[in-house]
């Protein structure tokens, strides 16, 4: 058997110390709506950044100097100009 390291924890516990839960936004009643919205921003998020690495692969720039040049240029720098894809010409309509 493993002895907790501290004597208020037990072994096994999957939320030592309590539920995190700082603002107490599980005290309003509505956790499963909570639970919902937070799967919906996580799969919002992680298709935004496979949009970030995606634009890396395809324009050979970071997404600041991207971000920069469509800023300084936006009519010429975008998805629609003609030299978007530089020299990935496998998905650039000419």
């Amino acid at each position: 058997p493993v002895d907790p390291a501290f004597d208020e924890l037990t072994v096994g516990d999957a939320n030592p110390g309590g539920r995190f839960d700082p603002l107490n936004l599980a005290e309003s009643n509505d956790l499963e709506e909570l639970k919902i919205k937070e799967l919906k921003h996580c799969r919002l998020a992680m298709f935004a950044w496979n949009g970030c690495i995606n634009q890396a692969i395809v324009t050979k720039e970071g997404p600041i100097a991207n971000w920069s040049a469509h800023v300084a240029d936006p009519v010429h720098e975008n998805i629609m100009a003609p030299g978007f894809c530089k020299d990935f010409t496998l998905y650039c309509l000419h």
